[in-house]
């Protein structure tokens, strides 16, 4: 709470010379006001400390509502701004009521103290606020989480405006790591480098968070460090795994049972991420080493006293469990169902809306390697609920593949095409956010089978239009990135080539619009039954467009 404090002292010295506001307690229902006042009272008073505060919030969880957002900003006054910016620090942690709610109450609050705090006036309140404002955004529920993301990280570099090493080496670092957190996570653009610009930001806040004058910063940053490198896409991936596991242990130095019990257990469950994945050493072993990391997070980790986490670690010995080589592989993944549906009493699709997908989709895995039909679609299907191409285009594309496959391979065609319609649309989605040509050409190589899956799907149940329309789909993709591609002037051309260059570029585009006005070739009515689409050609003998871009290629 020293954090806090230091946010009421700053924001204290500014906000005193503003003039207060008049009473609005009129337009305020007098019960949230009362709320309100009795919640800033207890957050000032006890130097906002959240013994105090979350036993009031527990027993007035009915406040923390939808009203209580759209009130926020008629509420706020200059002189109440510092402790209700304090109280929205505590919210946005607070561990009951609905998560959802908490955090846009957080972001309600933040987003009205910007109004207040000036970034020339006093620089570090502002900065601050835009801090927890990208925190209260990477956590965020609601909206689009892509777009959620890529506003945290405007966030974290508003702040960094302000946050310097020289000026402000704690706050620049803290805002580092926070930044390569949104980094690790981010949706959007090419997810190689985005992983890069991750180790990038936890390596520059390790310049300043050393293990002898911040020890806990560095023993975070360090964990952050480490889910970087385990995730990390560039560079040789078993070097990639020991980076990370040396972070953990790095960290574990520091976070010991005794002094930081919380921290040594998550300390433990990412060690147990690193060894389910590791490819050196034996795999047996590395499975068996991660069983005990996340047993031995579970004896801190409690469903009573600390709920969310204890749900995490569950679903992780779960994946453990459903991997193991070693004991009997059918109790094994009756101990991995167990893990899944212990975790799934916490995680709800309200609450815990990402969690409970991926939990769902791994519960599925489970459940299709036992043989368990409808059980492993029921999860399949419930996690493409929270799993969208436009929310979680990756996560989609492996449950997509899942349910897709799992049915195809039973002829069960109606959910195979559900599950391959989300993951081409994911896959389509993250190529249109891929910024590097190599990862935009993997991502059409994988989607090429589900193409061609999805196509004998459709017909399989006489849906011809959706089949050409899949088919038309795949090809107008790989047309376009054709012409993207081939639409640059040729490195060293002569004057002479420049200008056939353009000639052709004029003919494809003339060639183009008359493509474009032709009304659409219907297909012919296929028999029931008939397996064949009559498609027009599209080989450059028979097609001139392709031939004038193959001519400007030249």
């Amino acid at each position: 709470m020293k954090f806090f404090s230091k946010v009421g002292r700053r924001l204290g010295a500014f906000l005193g010379q503003g003039t207060a506001q008049p009473s609005l307690s009129k337009i305020i229902p007098a019960e949230y006001e009362a709320f309100l006042q009795e919640a800033l009272r207890l957050t000032k008073e006890s130097g906002v400390n959240s013994s105090v505060v979350y036993p009031f919030l527990t027993r007035q969880q009915d406040k923390l509502n939808e009203d209580l957002i759209d009130l926020i900003p008629t509420f706020a006054t200059s002189n109440n701004i510092v402790d209700l910016f304090n109280f929205a620090n505590l919210v946005q942690q607070f561990p009951l009521g609905q998560r959802a709610v908490n955090l846009e109450i957080a972001i309600a609050i933040y987003t009205k103290a910007l109004d207040f705090f000036d970034r020339q006036n006093d620089a570090s309140a502002w900065a601050m606020t835009q801090m927890n404002l990208g925190n209260a955004y990477r956590s965020r529920i609601r909206g689009e989480r892509g777009e959620n993301l890529e506003q945290a990280i405007r966030c974290y570099e508003a702040a960094l405006t302000v946050y310097t090493p020289t000026a402000f080496p704690e706050d620049w670092a803290r805002t580092q790591n926070n930044l390569g957190i949104a980094y690790s996570n981010r949706i959007r653009g090419e997810r190689g480098e985005n992983l890069e610009q991750a180790i990038r930001c936890h390596e520059a806040a390790l310049t300043v968070y050393t293990p002898t004058a911040y020890p806990e910063q560095w023993a975070g940053t360090q964990i952050c460090l480490g889910n970087a490198y385990s995730d990390r896409i560039r560079g040789e991936r078993g070097e990639n795994l020991e980076q990370a596991i040396r972070c953990y242990e790095a960290a574990l130095t520091v976070r010991t049972p005794t002094a930081f019990p919380e921290d040594w257990a998550r300390t433990q469950m990412n060690l147990g991420n690193a060894y389910g994945k590791r490819i050196r050493g034996e795999r047996g072993e590395n499975l068996e080493q991660a069983i005990r990391c996340y047993e031995a997070a579970l004896t801190v980790y409690t469903p009573t006293a600390f709920p969310e986490q204890w749900a995490m670690t569950q679903m992780n010995l779960g994946n453990a469990y459903k991997t193991r080589i070693r004991g009997e592989r059918g109790e094994n993944l009756e101990q991995a169902i167990r893990c899944y549906e212990a975790a799934l009493t916490l995680y709800t699709p309200t609450a815990f809306p990402e969690q409970w997908a991926t939990t769902q989709n791994n519960l599925g895995n489970a459940y299709e390697e036992q043989g368990q039909v409808a059980a492993a679609i029921r999860c399949y299907r419930a996690a493409l609920e929270i799993r969208t191409p436009s929310s979680f285009p990756l996560d989609c594309l492996q449950t997509g593949r899942n349910l897709g496959n799992f049915a195809y391979n039973r002829q069960d065609w109606e959910n195979a095409i559900h599950g391959y319609d989300n993951a081409i649309r994911a896959i389509e989605q993250s190529r249109n956010w891929a910024t590097n040509p190599q990862t935009k050409q993997q991502l059409l190589e994988e989607a090429l089978p589900l193409y061609g899956n999805m196509i004998e799907a459709c017909l399989h149940l006489e849906r011809y239009e959706q089949a050409l329309l899949t088919v038309e789909r795949s090809k107008a993709r790989t047309f376009i990135e054709l012409l993207h591609n081939a639409n640059r002037l040729p490195q060293n051309a002569t004057p002479a080539q420049i200008q056939q260059y353009e000639q052709l570029n004029r003919e494809i585009a003339a060639l183009q619009y008359a493509l474009d006005d032709q009304p659409p070739t219907e297909p012919p009515n296929p028999q029931p039954g008939q397996r064949s689409l009559n498609l027009p050609p599209t080989s450059p003998q028979t097609n001139p467009l392709l031939t004038l871009i193959q001519q400007r290629q030249a």
